[in-house]
């Protein structure tokens, strides 16, 4: 049998041809996949910082509503504030603009009354549409005032009570009521315990006061709701909710909220 070295030294050069064309095909699929694995790594560090910074945006909308507040007395609306750059916050829900002073509130027999609201709001009315009282120490609502008009008077409903009310319960800028009588709630048995009033206003918010927690006065307090917006890559918006005791000067809660405030 006759070696022909030339064919053999051709067929290990087509050899190695063919594994160098492997390797390198292998090394663009691996560095692509790298290269697409690096990129979308920074997409998504940038998207979870662009997003971060939303919570700080609306913290700033926060501290700028309580600083007009503690210099004024009151604070309006803001939208499309820009902070810096790319960065936004929109400020201001009409649940935010009631102030409710429970922390004296007279719970003598069967009624609750002498809890003043004061509208806060700078520049615009607002209005709510309806009222739900709750309360943990069983009987019936046999009468309801708010704005010192009575909105319910019957035999009784059980807790939760909604009442729809009939024109809206309306605070132009500053409006207050203070009387005792002015919001007024009468049962069919003693109070004693908790109970609570949630107003739901036109623009869909609602405010939450606290009368009586297990026998105790409530808080003098109101709320800040703020949107964060930053305009980046994409969009990104988060909410935040504050909650401000008016008689210690601090906040009390911190907490985000589902619902976004769009200019």
């Amino acid at each position: 049998m006759i070696y022909d070295r030339a064919a053999a030294a051709g067929k290990s050069s087509a050899f190695a041809l063919i594994a160098l064309i492997m390797i390198m095909v292998l090394v663009g699929i691996i560095v692509a996949g790298l290269t697409a694995f690096v990129s979308q790594s920074i997409q998504r560090s940038v998207a979870g910082a662009e997003a971060a910074k939303t919570i700080y945006l609306a913290q700033a909308g926060i501290f700028r509503a309580l600083a007009d507040y503690r210099t004024a007395g009151s604070w309006s609306e803001a939208l499309n504030v820009n902070v810096d750059g790319k960065g936004y916050y929109h400020v201001g829900r009409d649940s935010d603009f009631l102030l409710a002073d429970a922390s004296a509130v007279h719970a003598n027999g069967r009624v609750i009354n002498a809890w003043p609201l004061r509208s806060l709001s700078g520049s615009s009315v607002i209005a709510a549409t309806s009222m739900t009282v709750e309360w943990s120490f069983g009987g019936m609502l046999t009468r309801a005032k708010i704005g010192d008009q009575v909105v319910y008077s019957g035999t009784g409903v059980s807790s939760p009570a909604t009442i729809a009310l009939n024109p809206a319960f309306a605070l132009g800028p500053g409006d207050v009521f203070t009387g005792d009588n002015h919001q007024y709630l009468q049962f069919d048995t003693n109070v004693n315990g908790s109970a609570a009033v949630r107003l739901l206003f036109k623009d869909g918010s609602s405010a939450k006061i606290a009368l009586l927690k297990n026998g105790l006065c409530g808080n003098r307090e109101f709320s800040v709701t703020a949107t964060g917006e930053f305009r980046g890559s994409s969009t990104w918006r988060r909410t935040v909710q504050a909650t401000y005791d008016t008689g210690s000067g601090t906040i009390t809660s911190w907490q985000e909220s589902p619902a976004q405030i769009t200019p």
